[in-house]
């Protein structure tokens, strides 16, 4: 169970697996030493009998550390989660105490036939004082350490026989949701910490929405380990109904239960283990059952507005109905928009997680766990904003509208000349991203098909009323324009070589001092495109001159074979993960371990570290490793930063400063190569202008001739104008991509986007 497959596991599966593997290495290792045992399915009795022949023929140290780790993990999560699941009934809570005290049992039992070390790692704790002889009489059993949860490391006996152990499967399904619940909280906790920042404006919408979507991805993962288990049991529904009701049994107080409401009247309470939306994802799903469309009775009045809550308080049933009738009013009718989306409409690319997943759940009428998750996430992020959740939209309408402009400007640019390399397929490529802006943010395609549909009113809902409630998917969308884009982009300047070949005249002039100020844009690209620095090469105009005294023939020295052959490229690995999942749709939708090994490769190195008990005594010591300790919470918080890592190469219009380059080559083209002819093909075009220039220059100045100083002059002059009024007109704009007051305004937004005068 170590390295990175045992990191994505649940841990509920690490649970079952250190379980299964510890009893059954007893089974067999007794077996092995004469123990008369068949293969098969073997009691919690038949355990015990099997660990006390194992400590009367058996010699010190036969018991391996692997073993103990994995039997310790398994009594830790036990122990501390077992109690959330024993509230169903007197004999689940007898079988729950029953299983405790077994792998205690057997624990205690083996102890004579361990060595010092393995009966630490068993969570026995050793004094050292003692002698050999004499230590077993002192063994102290450690009480459990919540660390143990999260522990990528634990390594498992290699087992050449496996035993069936017997268990209850309902008792066993039900402490697997208890764990896998304990696992999203944690996901959960990250998730809002950080739309919290992107609320407070110091996060990036498509960071976090990637993210965020991830972490459902994952959560979605998880709970396939435990689906056999349900099935078995009679379905996810019936196991998670059963969880409801243990824990609204084990609420503090049940005169609070009403008979309404069920176990669900304890909103607060359900809330945190998922109970309240399940119930009203259920109720929901019930109201699509007899007809084609859903009975809209709840979400008649629309979504409404969600209370603001204090952030702490004792229990209030006021405060706990007035939430639980928003959040029905709210998801009822953002439900129906979700239904609407996914099977009366054609799908809009990218989807995200929460939308796929419902999909499947109004297709097959079955509820799973990490839909309800993913349903809690959106609500969540919801409750963050509140009247405010509007701003995922329009930062991607900002963000679109940039783009959108972008393009326009390329094509009234270059409308009347072309490239031999660029094909017309590529200019359609970018027409078709600004056809999808169009589409997506001047209609709204969701109403618009829900008044076909005949709803009206207010179940007809407001403007972009989808969108405006889940940035998620705005965030996704926005990464999916800023990445095709981007692809574009970069390909446009590999076939025009405009940007490379302005840069290679530009960093000429600077090492003849003949720029006083540098071209903040142009320094810009450099670190996002850092391949194409040519100051490893030439630090000043003697190096220069020197190494095209060396060289002759090419009289241009820092142009050589290696630096032509270098282009721009889409220098984000961690982005371009996702690239084929939303925006080649290629079907994936699942988050690979070669994922991970791509995140954590790009990322600071993670101590694989042991997991000390609460009572070690190197526990302090040890604190700053364990807080190095690899868990699926810092893997999405090492996403979103590397993601924010690559924020410049991804937000860079290239696009843009190509345009820009081409702006000042046609200044610099009458005063310092007047009779040149710009036209269409490779003869005229205008960046090869730039190698003439660095040519003549560079000739004169090694043959003495003052001209080429002079051409460097000219041309410096033409770059230095161009730099006061534009020189960072590419950094500029970035802070238009995000949140913005200015474009607040729908009108002010729709004028900016208006496509005649674009």
């Amino acid at each position: 169970m170590s390295g990175l497959s045992a990191f994505l596991k649940s841990t509920y599966l690490l649970y079952k697996e250190a379980t299964d593997t510890s009893l059954s290495w007893i089974a067999g290792k007794a077996k092995a030493m004469g123990y008369p045992l068949d293969n098969g399915v073997i009691g919690t009795k038949g355990i015990v009998e099997c660990a006390q022949w194992i400590a009367e023929h058996g010699e010190q140290s036969t018991v391996s550390y692997s073993f103990a780790v994995a039997l310790n993990y398994a009594i830790t999560i036990r122990t501390i989660h077992g109690k959330e699941v024993s509230g169903v009934d007197l004999k689940s809570d007898e079988r729950h105490q029953h299983f405790i005290d077994i792998l205690r049992r057997v624990r205690k039992t083996l102890s004579s036939v361990m060595g010092p070390k393995v009966a630490q790692a068993a969570g026995i704790q050793v004094d050292p004082a003692i002698t050999l002889s004499s230590q077993f009489a002192q063994l102290e059993v450690e009480e459990p350490s919540e660390q143990f949860l999260r522990a990528p490391d634990v390594s498992l006996p290699l087992i050449k026989n496996r035993f069936e152990i017997e268990r209850d499967p309902l008792e066993e399904a039900l402490f697997a949701i208890e764990l896998i619940l304990e696992d999203y909280k944690s996901f959960r906790t990250v998730i809002r910490e950080c739309w919290q920042e992107y609320h407070e404006g110091t996060r990036d919408l498509i960071e976090i929405s990637v993210m965020t979507n991830t972490a459902i991805d994952l959560a979605r993962r998880l709970e396939a380990d435990a689906k056999d288990l349900f099935d078995e049991c009679g379905g996810f529904t019936t196991v998670f109904q059963k969880y409801c009701e243990s824990s609204a049994n084990d609420a503090p107080s049940a005169d609070r239960v009403s008979e309404k409401q069920g176990p669900f009247n304890v909103y607060e309470l359900a809330e945190p283990f998922l109970g309240s939306t399940f119930s009203i994802l259920e109720d929901f799903l019930r109201s699509i059952q007899d007809g084609p469309l859903p009975d809209t009775k709840v979400a008649r009045e629309g979504p409404g507005a969600l209370p603001i809550l204090p952030e702490s308080h004792p229990f209030d049933p006021a405060i706990a109905e007035a939430k639980r009738k928003a959040d029905e009013a709210f998801l009822h009718a953002m439900l129906l928009d979700f239904y609407v989306v996914t099977t009366k409409m054609k799908p809009i690319l990218p989807e995200d997680e929460l939308t796929r997943g419902l999909r499947t759940v109004y297709e097959t009428k079955e509820l799973s766990l990490w839909v309800i998750f993913a349903l809690q996430v959106y609500l969540d992020i919801n409750y963050i904003f509140h009247d405010e959740v509007a701003r995922g939209y329009w930062d991607f309408r900002k963000y679109a509208w940039s783009i959108y402009d972008s393009i326009n400007r390329n094509f009234g640019l270059f409308q009347s000349i072309r490239c031999d390399p660029w094909p017309y397929e590529k200019d359609e490529a970018l027409a078709k991203i600004r056809t999808d802006l169009e589409r997506i943010v001047d209609e709204d395609l969701v109403r618009q098909r829900k008044s076909q549909l005949g709803f009206s009113g207010a179940v007809l809902g407001s403007d972009h009323q989808y969108w405006k409630s889940h940035p998620v998917r705005c965030g996704l969308m926005a990464y999916n324009t800023r990445m095709r884009f981007q692809e574009l982009s970069v390909e446009f300047e590999s076939k025009w070589q405009t940007i490379y070949y302005t840069y290679f005249l530009y960093y000429a002039l600077r090492v003849q001092n003949l720029l006083r100020a540098p071209w903040e844009d142009m320094e810009a690209l450099i670190k996002a495109q850092p391949q194409i620095d040519l100051s490893d090469r030439a630090k000043t105009l003697q190096d220069v001159v020197a190494g095209a005294d060396r060289r002759r023939g090419s009289k241009i020295p820092i142009v050589d074979e290696r630096t032509q052959n270098i282009r721009l490229r889409e220098r984000n690995p961690i982005a371009l993960m996702f690239k084929k999942r939303f925006c080649d749709n290629d079907g994936r939708t699942n988050f690979t371990e070669e994922d991970l090994v791509n995140i954590l490769s790009q990322a600071a190195p993670v101590k694989a570290v042991s997991v000390p008990s609460k009572r070690s005594k190197k526990n302090k010591k040890n604190k700053s490793s364990n807080d190095e300790r690899l868990t699926i919470p810092k893997l999405l918080q090492t996403l979103r930063a590397k993601l924010v890592d690559e924020k410049s190469s991804s937000d860079f219009d290239y696009l843009e400063f190509n345009r820009l380059c081409w702006q000042v080559l046609e200044q610099v083209q009458p005063v310092c190569e007047p009779g040149l002819i710009v036209k269409d093909g490779r003869e005229g075009h205008l960046p090869f202008m730039c190698l003439t220039i660095l040519s003549k220059g560079f000739e004169a100045i090694l043959d003495g001739d003052r001209s080429g100083r002079a051409l460097f002059v000219k041309a410096g002059n033409c770059y230095a104008a161009f730099i006061r009024d534009n020189g960072s007109n590419i950094l500029d704009a970035a802070p238009r991509r995000g949140f913005d007051p200015e474009y607040d305004s729908v009108a002010v937004f729709n004028s900016r986007f208006d496509k005649d005068g674009a």
